[in-house]
């Protein structure tokens, strides 16, 4: 499985840089699970779970931080948004900003 980050029209990946923000302690285990990604192609629950109700996205659950993703294309997986978990339920905001991110590369490739 190949990871993509979005990148914005300005050129900026915004899940590549929220990771990067992240202490070292945070860090780790959000790379750890985006590696397993990558060798695995999928991930069961716990550590994924497709959204419920929307069409496509997927959620990476890293301890207390949620990375939201579309498989496209077959084999590429790509990074849309993440965030940090504050509630039980995904935000509506953060899903209407990874659908948001999503229909851009669907329109515009990636």
């Amino acid at each position: 499985m190949q990871l993509i980050f979005f990148k914005t029209t300005r050129g900026d990946q915004p899940v590549r840089d929220y990771i990067n923000s992240l202490p070292l302690s945070e860090k780790a285990p959000v790379e750890a699970i985006l590696m397993e990604l990558v060798q695995k192609g999928f991930l069961p629950p716990p550590f994924s779970k497709k959204l419920k109700g929307v069409d496509k996205l997927w959620e990476l659950r890293p301890g207390r931080h949620r990375v939201i993703y579309f498989y496209y294309q077959g084999n590429k997986a790509v990074l849309l948004h993440a965030f940090k978990k504050q509630s039980q339920k995904t935000p509506e905001k953060e899903i209407r900003l990874a659908l948001q991110r999503m229909k851009m590369v669907e329109t515009g490739g990636v």
